[in-house]
This record gives structure tokens, C-alpha cells and sequence, in this order.
């Protein structure tokens, strides 16, 4: 076995952590629900959700988030979004933003269990009043793609950058004789498209 191929095999079979997060807009009228999360170590508005355990669906980890943190069987609808969080104080990762329909009735309440601080329902024109950066650009962004029927492709909350600094080193399938390592690639930004209903899920960025 060659060194590429063991470094190949290595990174397919110990690949590095990444976080996989699910959120959900929750739209009524005007107003979408949003929460604060004590744990975080400050006041932070954004949208409800948690973490997508190992070998579990993005949409049934937000299921199961709702449930036991507002009681709330919720209605998992279309992705909106997925964005791309990089490495800060934790692993990169990323975020799968579903919209959600509440059921006749239901009205979320936080739970003892669940680590929210608060929920509350908040005009879309005063999201800026209690949501801040990325958090803020996220729900802008989630939001013109429930208006408009398509996917967000993100990087932290904004529209996926046009160049990649990453390891672009070419694979054994590619030859030893391959270009060497490429420290940034520039591509052109993604096209927005349109997806019918019930159709394959096309990913699209949105300009801010």
C-alpha cells in the first residue's frame, strides 16, 4: 500500500469531528418562533433546534429536539438551508434549517429538560432587535428560501464563498503524476434554481 493511498484510507476511516446541527423555522402570520439558550453563556436569540446524534436523520433529531425541549410534535417540513459552520471554539459542523408546521392547537412552552431559556414568537421585522451575526443572517437567509421555494447554501450565515482554502492534493484514483497541492480554488457562484415540489432538493446560494 502506497502512503497516499494510507493517508486516503485514513481520512475515509478516521475522518475529522464535525458537529451536524438541526434548527427549525416555525412561521405564525408574521411572526416566527425563536428561543434563548442559557448554556451558550449569555442571552442569544436564534432558532430553536439542537444537535443531530450519531446515525440519526437531520429532520428526526429535530423532531425529537422539539418534543423534549418546547413539547411540541411538530410537523417537519422542506430544508431551507444548510449551512456550513467553521471551527471556533468547537469543531466545524453544520446546520440543516427545516421549516416546521405546528399542529391545530399546540402552542410550545419550554421544558425543565430541555436548556432553552426562553421562547418567544417575534415579528420578522424585529428579528434584528434580538437576533445578532451569523445567527441573524441565518434566519434573513432561511427565510427568502421559504419565500421563494428554494434551499440556502450557506457559510455561516451568509452566501457560500467563491474560493476554497482547503487540501485539494489529487487521490491515488487520480495518478502519482497529478498536479501538486492547491491552496485555493475559485469557482463561480452557484445559480439559483427552483425546485418543484416533491422534487430532487437543489442547494442554491442567496446574495444578501
Amino acid at each position: 500500500m502506497t502512503s497516499d493511498t494510507a493517508n486516503s484510507l485514513a481520512r475515509y476511516t478516521t475522518p475529522p469531528p464535525r458537529r451536524m446541527g438541526v434548527q427549525a423555522l416555525i412561521t405564525r402570520d408574521l411572526a416566527i418562533g425563536m428561543v434563548t439558550r442559557p448554556y451558550l453563556g449569555e442571552e442569544r436569540w436564534s432558532l430553536p433546534g439542537g444537535h443531530a446524534p450519531a446515525n440519526t436523520p437531520p429532520s428526526l433529531a429535530l423532531g425529537h429536539a422539539l418534543d423534549t425541549r418546547l413539547g411540541a410534535q411538530a410537523i417537519i417540513g422542506r430544508l431551507l438551508a444548510v449551512d456550513y459552520v467553521p471551527q471556533g471554539t468547537y469543531p466545524e459542523g453544520t446546520v440543516f434549517v427545516y421549516h416546521v408546521e405546528l399542529p391545530p392547537g399546540v402552542e410550545p412552552a419550554v421544558t425543565n429538560t430541555g436548556g432553552y431559556g426562553e421562547w418567544r414568537w417575534i415579528a420578522r421585522d424585529e428579528i434584528g432587535n434580538f437576533a445578532e451575526g451569523h445567527a441573524y443572517k441565518r434566519i434573513q437567509a432561511t427565510l427568502r428560501a421559504y419565500r421563494t421555494g428554494g434551499t440556502a447554501d450557506l457559510s455561516y450565515g451568509g452566501p457560500e464563498p467563491t474560493t476554497c482554502s482547503c487540501d485539494l492534493s489529487p487521490r491515488p484514483a487520480d495518478g502519482a503524476g497529478g498536479a501538486a497541492t492547491q491552496s485555493a480554488v475559485s469557482r463561480p457562484s452557484a445559480p439559483h434554481h427552483k425546485r418543484p415540489l416533491g422534487g430532487p432538493q437543489d442547494r442554491t446560494s442567496h446574495q444578501h
